[in-house]
């Protein structure tokens, strides 16, 4: 019995030791090492890290984010979609229809006007529309919104990357139209456009043409010109000049433009000059559609946007 109760303690005192070794040495070890580094800065290189803020949102900048498509191969990337019109805020969808319209009174992209039926019963049959023509609200009839981000490295600092967010909308009624749309999520200007309705098929007929000679319209009649092509060219520059806000702005060569035309805007960047941003126009078809479309758009996102459905 004796030799029981020295064995006993001795378990007792071991087990002892370990819970309290298991409790408090961990923090003990903690402690000890958070005192080492207390009030001493270490290194690490800059290039293992980077600092992301959000893009001015300036002509220039959403340019030079656009370019990393076709320098970088970057993608956008998809952060949402939002496939039931009923769940697409009425304020984004006033917001595109406002800049497209801008858009199209400017120049930059065909008429997008849709005249409604006016011979069917809901009209009364004493109604003249060639007097008083209604136009179809194609806002109504959007399809599909979805939202966007690309990062890409800030001018000003290698370490830093900038995120551009931006919205992609889509409105077709399935037969007499359909539009699609990139503006900024914060801004709202368009970024890019692709129209497939009667005034895109004709602009583009007029373009592919062999004869010059074409008929446009001014406000007090039908003028015939053999520079058509140059008066829509011409329009397209003032008009994105106009738009952008740009402080000037010229055409890209002929034989440059595959048909439609470049227009180059001019920005003021004070001590080092200028910097150009470049919008292009471009025919475009699609086997969804009867009609010939136009899409235009910044350059380096012309042809990435084309390729979307």
């Amino acid at each position: 019995m004796r030799r029981k109760i020295p064995v006993f303690w001795l378990c007792l005192t071991g087990t002892l030791l370990l819970t309290v070794g298991v409790i408090f040495l961990p923090r003990y070890f903690s402690r000890s090492l958070d005192m080492r580094h207390m009030n001493q800065v270490e290194e690490s290189r800059r290039d293992d890290f980077s600092f992301l803020k959000p893009a001015s949102n300036e002509v220039v900048e959403v340019s030079r984010a656009f370019q990393s498509l076709t320098q970088d191969g970057k993608e956008p990337i998809l952060l949402t979609s939002i496939d039931d019109p009923s769940q697409i805020s009425q304020e984004l969808l006033a917001a595109v229809y406002e800049q497209a319209m801008m858009g199209a009174e400017l120049g930059i992209l065909p008429w997008l006007n849709i005249e409604e039926d006016t011979t069917d019963s809901s009209y009364d049959a004493s109604y003249d529309k060639d007097l008083i023509p209604v136009y179809h609200n194609w806002q109504d009839d959007v399809s599909f919104a979805r939202f966007y981000s690309i990062t890409y490295t800030s001018e000003s600092d290698a370490h830093k990357q900038e995120i551009l967010n931006f919205w992609y909308l889509n409105f077709s009624d399935g037969k007499r139209f359909d539009y699609s749309f990139i503006i900024n999520a914060v801004t709202y200007q368009m970024y890019y456009a692709k129209i497939y309705n009667g005034f895109s098929s004709d602009m583009a007929e007029s373009f592919l043409e062999k004869q010059e000679i074409e008929y446009y319209e001014t406000e007090s009649s039908l003028v015939k010109s053999s520079n058509y092509r140059d008066y829509l060219r011409t329009l397209f520059q003032s008009g994105c000049e106009i738009y952008y806000e740009a402080i000037g702005s010229t055409q890209a060569q002929s034989s440059l433009t595959d048909k439609i035309g470049i227009a180059i805007l001019y920005y003021d960047k004070g001590l080092d000059g200028t910097q150009n941003v470049y919008i292009e126009r471009r025919i475009i078809s699609e086997p969804f559609s009867e009609y010939l479309g136009i899409s235009m758009g910044f350059q380096d996102l012309i042809r990435w946007a084309d390729t979307l459905l």
